[in-house]
């Protein structure tokens, strides 16, 4: 949880998408993969939901456009 003034009229999000770059993990990461999200002080884990590469899954070095639900 966040506090935030009012005056700046904050809204929830539930799904985002952002391009990520696998620096190091040691098994493969897919659809269905749960994360911890790290957004300034924001810590919350979000599951993958779709992957923009042909490759189904994510190794080292890859890079790809995802969309997550939190």
């Amino acid at each position: 949880m966040v506090l935030v003034s009012a005056s700046l009229k904050p809204t929830a999000c539930f799904e985002f998408e952002a391009d990520i770059c696998v620096l190091y993990h040691n098994k493969r990461i897919c659809r269905g993969f749960q994360t911890v999200v790290h957004v300034g002080n924001v810590r919350q884990t979000a599951i993958i939901t779709k992957m923009s590469k042909v490759l189904v899954c994510a190794l080292y070095g890859h890079f790809s456009v995802c969309s997550f639900v939190v």
